[in-house]
């Protein structure tokens, strides 16, 4: 190959214009032994690219994709214990639940036994009533007090 072209395809490619044909034919070049003086610099640098591509590495490796069955069988584990617990509660609760007699809706045959259980919630309301009510009259004291201090009518 004429040295000009070689010369014209070594500036290109420490460019990095170069294609593949044109570094094809720099690979060709530096592996023969006819080479002009001044090239001979970069002879080891094709050279290289040429053994390099011969290299085998005998290593095998994993890839990430094969470590994942260990990430999906500890997700899936945490699935399945938590899938085991809800279970657990629903039959504990289940089994712990005692419906109580349905047609009873809180009516006593007794009118003795109703007249007491009515006295007792009366007395629980009226005690309510009047804890809001005792709150109310703070209320009337305060408003009293405002007026004095603001002289309102």
């Amino acid at each position: 190959m004429e040295l000009s072209k070689i010369e014209v395809f070594l500036e290109k490619y420490f460019d990095g214009d170069s294609n593949e044909e044109e570094e094809l034919a720099l690979r060709n070049y530096f592996a023969q032994e006819n080479i002009a003086k001044h090239l001979i610099q970069y002879q080891a640098l094709f050279g290289y690219f040429a053994e390099a591509k011969q290299i085998k590495n005998k290593k095998e490796f994993m890839l990430k994709s094969a470590e994942h069955p260990k990430k999906n069988r500890a997700f899936l584990l945490s699935i399945a214990a938590t899938l085991i617990v809800g279970l657990g509660v629903v039959i504990f609760m289940y089994t712990s639940y005692q419906p109580e007699n349905e047609s009873d809706l809180g009516t006593y045959n007794d009118p003795k036994v109703a007249l007491e259980e009515t006295q007792k919630a009366l007395t629980l309301l009226s005690k309510h009533v009047n804890t809001g009510y005792e709150s109310v009259q703070y209320i009337g004291e305060y408003e009293v007090t405002k007026n004095k201090i603001f002289n309102v009518n």
